[in-house]
């Protein structure tokens, strides 16, 4: 069986890490995740069955077809643990974000002093 891509497995589960709640009010783990991702219920399904594992989504079987159903502890657990790294971070990109945009000043205004 292919798996699928590590980092489209990581976007699905941060997705349903978002929309946990969305999930528990539509009913349709499936269909919410097409509709944000616009990829195919066969890859939405395949996504589901990598988290499988880790507990994070549950699938039970009805006729041929397989019912998703999301746990979000698992994925609150992870937020908690990353919350740890969130201020170390944040504090640097908002610190990078700043010097690109004064880069970014800098070339314009010497761009404009080049045609003057």
């Amino acid at each position: 069986m292919r798996r699928a891509a590590p980092r489209r497995s990581i976007t699905v589960a941060k997705a349903v890490g978002i929309s946990a709640r969305a999930f528990d009010v539509l009913g349709s783990v499936i269909a919410v995740i097409q509709d944000e991702f616009n990829i195919s219920q066969a890859a939405v399904s395949q996504h589901l069955n990598i988290l499988r594992p880790g507990g994070f989504a549950r699938a039970r079987i009805e006729g041929s077809r397989r019912i998703y159903s999301v746990d979000s502890k698992p994925l609150q657990e992870v937020d908690a643990w990353l919350d740890q790294f969130r201020g170390f971070w944040e504090q640097r990109l908002k610190a990078l974000t700043v010097e690109i945009a004064r880069g970014k000043r800098e070339r314009a205004s010497s761009r404009s002093r080049g045609k003057s």
